[in-house]
């Protein structure tokens, strides 16, 4: 299909700078597939339209301070923004895939704010770079949190800071996602607890977020787009749990479309999921055939975008989705990563 079938207008001033307070009053759009019934309510009726027979699954990735600032030994200030780490069996390097603003070859030495350095192994030909740092990962979250700068979207004005960015689950041991699970953002403690109590199952699995988050699709054809792999995580207990609930009948609600794409992408035929620790490249587009998840919460997403892709695949037509996109426009709803959400059954 083409790119342009996903594009849709919206106004500069319905991008949510920042986010509804309390977070469960923010606006959530209601969407029932096989009805096709909509409503409008808030963030808040959750309690209601999440049963008590469902079972929730969060992705608790947590953010990286991913951009660093130093200098090259040319004296020339340098940016750094990690992207991705990369995981070698028997490796003792610590490697992640990095974008680096300003110029940089295979062998250069970055001095980085905090007093340590960075060394770039490689040049990639999709314009990122191979980088090693020459300390263990433990030591290099410790200075992150020091040192690092929250990374946002480029629509995002302003600079968050760690708690405002970031979802109220997440595991600080997951810390290596560039972007935050947005559509956990509406999800604080009270109406965890209070779903938990109603006896919804909670279940965890880890997407680390990466640079394609970020991007629009740029080729005229949706298909020949390529989306960035991901580190994704499902342990078997997790795995076991999931698999359970479904034979009990009940509904897999995915929270985001990265917990939706983690599931998808370990799911075999039957609609049962294995653990697995490894990359995802599932790109869903419509026509997409969902063996696993019954619902989805998620946020409002770009035009243009491999995200708005998996949304219709989801809703199951284009148009039906960018009907709803188009009055979400009318109805004022607030867009992207601090907007509001949708509900979809």
């Amino acid at each position: 299909m083409r790119t342009n079938d996903l594009d849709y207008y919206l106004p500069k001033e319905q991008i949510s700078q920042q986010p509804m307070s309390p977070r469960t009053a923010a606006k959530l759009f209601v969407v029932n597939r096989n009805t096709g019934k909509q409503e409008h309510a808030h963030v808040a009726d959750l309690e209601r339209l999440i049963n008590e027979n469902d079972c929730l699954v969060l992705n608790v990735t947590s953010v990286l301070r991913a951009r660093l600032f130093g200098t090259a030994t040319t004296g020339s200030k340098r940016e750094v923004f990690l992207i991705k780490k990369i995981f070698r069996e028997n490796a003792e390097e610590n490697i992640w895939e990095a974008l680096i603003k300003g110029s940089a070859r295979q062998g250069d030495e970055i001095f980085l704010d905090g007093d340590i350095s960075l060394s770039v192994e490689r040049n990639n030909d999709d314009g990122t770079f191979l980088v090693s740092f020459p300390i263990p990962d433990e030591k290099l979250q410790e200075f992150l949190v020091q040192h690092g700068h929250v990374p946002v979207p480029p629509y995002i004005h302003r600079e968050p800071g760690s708690l405002e960015y970031e979802t109220v689950y997440a595991d600080p041991s997951q810390r290596r996602s560039v972007a935050a699970p947005t559509a956990g953002f509406h999800l604080m403690e009270e109406l965890l607890a209070s779903l938990k109590e109603k006896g919804v199952q909670i279940e965890k699995v880890v997407l680390d977020v990466g640079l394609g988050t970020f991007q629009p699709v740029r080729t005229e054809n949706l298909e020949e787009h390529k989306i960035h792999s991901e580190n994704i995580f499902v342990s078997e207990e997790s795995a076991q749990r999931i698999n359970e609930a479904k034979k009990q009948g009940k509904r897999i609600v995915a929270v985001g479309t990265t917990t939706l794409r983690v599931l998808e992408s370990v799911a075999n035929e039957d609609g049962t999921i294995k653990s697995y620790s490894g990359e995802t490249s599932l790109f869903i587009t419509p026509g997409y055939k969902f063996k696993v998840v019954d619902a989805l919460l998620t946020n409002f997403h770009l035009p243009k975008s491999s995200l708005l892709a998996l949304v219709a695949a989801f809703i199951g037509s284009v148009d039906v989705t960018l009907d709803i996109y188009n009055e979400a426009v009318k109805e004022k709803y607030r867009f992207f990563s601090f907007g509001d959400a949708m509900w979809i059954e």
